[in-house]
């Protein structure tokens, strides 16, 4: 199981079984709808939180012969929470965040836990909080949600982010992500046939349809470094002449190095071939495009398609 789906659970587990002393391990595992080797994993692990050296000194949960679960020890339950005004404002700030974005569920405990949050900070000398993504259309938003929540097939007419041109794409939904102010949807693409994150503030539009998402058991999540996606597609090195360097400005690149003649070499991630050739066919002689191989190739196969005709 996933750690999105595991931590929420971790989190109602033991205040769940302090209410409920002496509950069975087979009544609880059905409670929380797992299996319950997963239940006794989670309390094993349970067992190890907290501070201390080898953590676990706030929790002892034991199960007896009988299979019965206890709870001898939860000092951090024994007495109401009492957020500090930061770390009620930094809950505050989380959760007016979620409300941005499409594919949360339970929109209405969310806005009530916002209610609470607002009056727990109320009077403080923190200053009003908000959070601003940037805007997707409500329209694309409702179809977002409608298909993550019945886990259908969502038809998108998508403008990407390296070339101005719009595709039409089925995509299968998995989970929707917010990184730097934008919010993403991740999804399988039947196009490419691999797991794909789309921005979607350059949706333009999205329609749920009838047929069931069923992502490949394959299909990986996308990468995340220090709360940042990792581009996909080949890795492309060019080596740009200073009229050329307009490329920099207008699109995402991994590095960039400069030599002594004034060129630079610059790197950048692109899952689109055709993308790739069109740009060091319109830069002619003020590109020369260095890898990967396979590209390489397609470039000179354009270009030499592209003489021949002229020629003729």
């Amino acid at each position: 199981m996933s750690a999105p789906e595991r931590v929420p659970r971790l989190l109602a587990l033991l205040p769940w079984l302090v209410v409920h002393p002496g509950v069975s391990v087979t009544a609880a595992a059905a409670h929380f709808k797992v299996s319950s080797v997963e239940l006794i994993s989670d309390i094993n692990l349970l067992t190890m939180t907290g501070p201390g050296q080898f953590g676990g000194d706030l929790v002892d949960v034991q199960i007896n012969i009988s299979d019965q679960i206890y709870v001898q020890d939860a000092q951090s339950l024994s007495r109401p929470l009492r957020l500090t005004t930061d770390e009620a404002t930094a809950l505050l700030v989380g959760v007016r965040l979620l409300g941005q974005v499409p594919g949360v569920a339970d929109r209405e405990s969310l806005f009530s836990a916002e209610a609470k949050l607002t009056d727990a900070v109320a009077g403080e000398t923190t200053p009003g909080v908000h959070v601003a993504l940037t805007p997707v259309a409500a329209e694309v938003s409702a179809a977002v949600d409608a298909a993550l929540a019945g886990k259908w097939v969502l038809h998108l007419e998508y403008l990407g982010a390296t070339r101005d041109e719009v595709t039409e794409r089925d995509v299968d939904p998995v989970r929707t992500l917010v990184l730097e102010g934008r919010s993403y949807l991740e999804a399988w693409c039947h196009s490419a046939a691999a797991i794909r994150t789309f921005r979607l503030d350059r949706v333009l539009a999205a329609e749920v349809t009838d047929r069931p998402a069923q992502p490949p058991g394959s299909a990986q999540s996308v990468d995340l470094v220090d709360g940042r996606l990792v581009p996909e597609g080949d890795l492309v090195t060019l080596k740009l002449s200073q009229r050329a360097l307009w490329v920099i400005e207008q699109v995402p690149v991994e590095s960039v190095s400069t030599s002594g003649d004034g060129t630079s070499l610059v790197t950048l991630r692109a899952a689109d071939d055709a993308w790739v050739v069109r740009l060091a066919l319109a830069l002619g002689g003020d590109a020369y495009l260095l890898a990967p191989p396979r590209l390489v190739e397609l470039v000179r196969t354009a270009a030499s398609s592209g003489l021949a005709g002229y020629r003729s």
